[in-house]
């Protein structure tokens, strides 16, 4: 931070690299939207660098670039007309391929199970989604992610608990309305 301050701007590139992580997991778990949130990354950087003048404690600067980061994430999704959705994530290449000839049937019902998870999360809230991202994408540690989110450890793991249950649940239910379809799809077929 110092030698940033102190007119050294490839020192800044040293934060960015010790950074990059936490920052992309921030933006993405408010955008849910991976190119989005990496171009969100590259602007809070760079409003960050432009203002390391205001920044009064530099020890703090993780925290404060996590501000910025939510900041500008939050300002894009203002910006967008369309909210996170499936069709999204599809987009960024999440989509299960197409079935082909000799796929097995276990690995369809991985991408199937995997669209499931990814549909459930986009239907989280933006902290559940984001408790989630840092510790099953960046896998962090309980500590780590109190110390981000600026919660108790007993919190974390309490959080954490009741966000996979709602996801269980979610992708149970889904599961259910998918084999409901796939019955009545059936079912219509006989007629």
């Amino acid at each position: 931070m110092q030698l940033t301050r102190n007119g050294h701007p490839e020192a800044y590139d040293e934060l960015v690299a010790r950074y990059q992580n936490a920052v992309r997991s921030r933006a993405f778990a408010v955008l849910t939207d991976y190119q989005a949130a990496e171009d969100v990354a590259q602007e809070a950087f760079i409003k960050a660098y432009g203002a390391l003048a205001h920044l009064a404690e530099p020890s703090r600067f993780g925290g404060w670039l996590l501000t910025i980061v939510q900041h500008t994430a939050l300002d894009q999704l203002r910006a967008r007309k369309d909210n996170p959705s499936l069709e999204n994530l599809r987009e960024q290449g999440f989509e299960a391929p197409r079935p082909t000839r000799g796929l097995q049937i276990e690995k369809v019902a991985d991408h199937e199970e995997e669209l499931r998870v990814l549909e459930a999360l986009t239907d989280l809230r933006e902290d559940y989604r984001e408790i989630i991202v840092l510790k099953h994408v960046d896998k962090l540690s309980y500590k780590q992610i109190a110390d981000r989110l600026g919660m108790t450890v007993s919190s974390v793991g309490e959080k954490l608990s009741r966000v996979r249950g709602l996801l269980k649940r979610k992708i149970e239910k889904k599961q259910v309305s998918s084999d409901f379809q796939d019955e009545a799809t059936d079912t219509d077929v006989a007629r």
